[in-house]
């Protein structure tokens, strides 16, 4: 066991890297998206969002795999084991359940997109507030786990409250884009 606690520590901080890798080329080919004036630009841009689903589900299989391992051989059952768990879970059902599928209903509408500029339609869909609300929720989420896994809180409340503190910071930064999502469609309606 000696020998593979270092691998699996390894493994653990490659796979959190490779998360914050994920969501910042998630965050670079959204904001992207929204500039995108053409269908062929819309294209790329969307073609860029697929990376960061399978990096980020690569990350999350050696981040759990590990982080299990770790459980089951070294640490034992913890509070902050338990919390940080549930932490990642929130962050990919986040990830698949909004931008995937998401992905999955706009992609091809981006495909078939024809003509010199994207339709209105379109851009409206591509500017979905949603998918930055997902990305930051889960950036915080991410951050929560992180000072769970250094700071190792003992009791249970306490990692919980720091679960749900970062949480609670992720839906405060959350709702900006959509609040103003909410504004810009309150403008446009009443003018």
């Amino acid at each position: 066991m000696d020998g593979v606690y270092p691998i699996a520590v390894f493994a653990h901080v490659a796979g959190a890297v490779t998360l914050g890798v994920a969501g910042g080329i998630e965050a670079v080919a959204l904001a992207r998206l929204r500039r995108a004036a053409t269908p062929d630009e819309a294209r790329s841009w969307v073609g860029q969002l697929a990376l960061p689903g399978r990096l980020g589900g690569l990350a999350m299989l050696a981040i759990l795999a590990s982080g299990i391992w770790m459980t089951v051989s070294v640490w034992g059952h913890a509070p902050w084991i338990a919390s940080g768990f549930a932490g990642m879970v929130l962050m990919g059902a986040l990830g698949g359940g909004v931008t995937g599928r998401w992905l999955k209903r706009v992609g091809p509408a981006v495909q078939q997109e024809r003509g010199p500029a994207l339709t209105p339609e379109l851009r409206a869909r591509l500017s979905s507030p949603v998918l930055d609300a997902s990305l930051r929720l889960r950036a915080a989420l991410g951050v929560g786990v992180l000072a769970l896994m250094a700071m190792k809180p003992t009791g249970g409340p306490a990692a919980a409250i720091l679960l749900v503190a970062s949480m609670a910071l992720g839906l405060a930064w959350a709702a900006g884009p959509l609040a103003a999502a909410r504004g810009k469609g309150a403008q446009e309606g009443g003018a």
